[in-house]
């Protein structure tokens, strides 16, 4: 797949698919995955454009409309497959994901991808964000419908 796709440094990529599955859920920080990894900021950003088309992971856009300066614009990132996700984690079983301290973060990554499922089952395309403001405070996802929104 790698290959297919135009990636060159497998290794590196190896280990850039696995701190990506470190941060499912949270809110991406391209810089620290891109310093963590040992590659450019650059490289970071086209390989994960590389996911995003693949359909492999995808980042969900932080909500800001009229809340000030002191909102996080960043997107969190999240994986289509929880499974892969999970298997990049290193979890090989149910009692493992229980006991594990990322648990949160991929039931989190399962109750959005499902709900992505849904609206695409209904043919429709949903739009999804997250929030969060300078002190933390957070909403996991936020559906707009025709103006609404959804929490």
């Amino acid at each position: 797949m790698r290959e297919e796709l135009g990636v060159r440094k497998i290794a590196e990529f190896n280990v850039f698919l696995e701190l990506a599955a470190l941060r499912v859920g949270e809110v991406l920080n391209t810089e620290s995955l891109a310093n963590d990894c040992g590659i450019s900021v650059d490289t970071a950003k086209s390989w994960l454009s590389i996911l995003g088309s693949s359909f492999i992971a995808f980042r969900l856009r932080p909500y800001f409309k009229n809340y000030g300066k002191r909102i996080t614009k960043a997107s969190k990132l999240y994986f289509y497959d929880t499974g892969l996700a999970a298997h990049l984690l290193g979890v090989e079983s149910t009692e493992q994901l229980i006991l594990s301290n990322h648990r949160g973060n991929v039931f989190e990554n399962l109750v959005v991808t499902e709900i992505i499922k849904r609206y695409e089952a209904l043919e429709k395309r949903p739009r999804l964000y997250h929030w969060r403001d300078s002190n933390r405070k957070e909403i996991d996802l936020i559906i707009e419908k025709a103006g609404s929104h959804t929490i």
